[in-house]
């Protein structure tokens, strides 16, 4: 069963003030379980953003057994008017009839992945990828091309996407994928790498490989659930960065939108230090 949560927030960036922080807030939540997302969440930006006009962002994240999006409705300015509240309100509006035009239904059961470990768990040795693109989307299509093209067994971890128009268009994309034991051998690897360095990837901000060991990250992810009292089931995985010296391993809170638990351990799986940005 695969959850999808739709969120509408409203951010504030005041540019009157000297390094003041954007603040948000949730205006509106849904909960939908098995519906198709990507026109789902095209068709319901596309409607925001015409009836906002511009300034909105969108942040998705995707793991194999659920999809949180928040859309973001950004002000430039500390504190809303009556008119800026009678457009949220018709935003929400616009969104809630949409879910009925096309028969959604929304979920009000308890969350029923929150009785299963993560996916990544049944998936054995083998090698994290972490990539990234600024400027736009399409990383994840084009990884997977590459993969099927050399018979390569991956599961897609975590796929997060952010899009915004706010005078001009960006975005941006992050990856993390987990390879079969297989690729392991260097000879596997390079003829991936080589392939990957035939295409214009200039576009490509980083990628970069790290071995996944079963046994290491379970008792890795158990002491920090230990150590932060978070659930070990709602501890994703969102990056793996390993260097000569040290492995870099990041963590999101599954339902926290805020914040993450960084760790810096050796390659034995010892934990160094521990950073918690975590906001309830």
């Amino acid at each position: 069963m695969k959850n999808l949560t739709l969120r509408l927030k409203v951010e504030m960036i005041d540019f009157n003030v000297v390094d003041s922080p954007p603040t948000n807030y949730e205006i509106a939540s849904y909960q939908f379980c098995n519906v198709g997302t990507v026109q789902l969440i095209d068709d319901l930006y596309d409607l925001i953003l015409k009836k906002k006009g511009d300034w909105v962002r969108l942040k998705s994240i995707k793991t194999p057994d659920r999809q949180e999006v928040d859309f973001l409705l950004m002000f430039t300015k500390s504190e809303l008017s009556e008119e800026d509240n009678r457009l949220l309100k018709s935003i929400v509006k616009v969104c809630e009839s949409y879910f009925t035009y096309h028969d959604l239904e929304l979920n009000i059961e308890v969350d029923e992945q929150l009785s299963h470990l993560p996916s990544i768990d049944s998936m054995g040795n083998g090698m994290i990828v972490s990539a990234q693109m600024n400027g736009g989307n399409g990383l994840s299509e084009f990884l997977e091309k590459e993969f099927n093209n050399q018979g390569i067994d991956y599961t897609i971890l975590r796929r997060q996407q952010e899009r915004v128009d706010a005078g001009a268009s960006g975005g941006m994309e992050h990856v993390l994928i987990h390879i079969a034991q297989w690729v392991l051998t260097s000879a596997a690897w390079d003829i991936l790498k080589k392939s990957l360095n035939s295409e214009d990837i200039s576009w490509l901000s980083f990628f970069r490989e790290s071995r996944y060991e079963e046994k290491q990250f379970k008792r890795i992810r158990r002491s920090v659930a230990e150590r932060t009292r978070v659930n070990e089931i709602d501890l994703i995985l969102k990056d793996k960065i390993e260097d000569e010296k040290e492995v870099t391993i990041v963590f999101e809170v599954r339902g926290v939108a805020e914040g993450d638990i960084t760790l810096i351990c050796d390659h034995g799986g010892n934990i160094r230090d521990i950073s918690n940005t975590v906001t309830s």
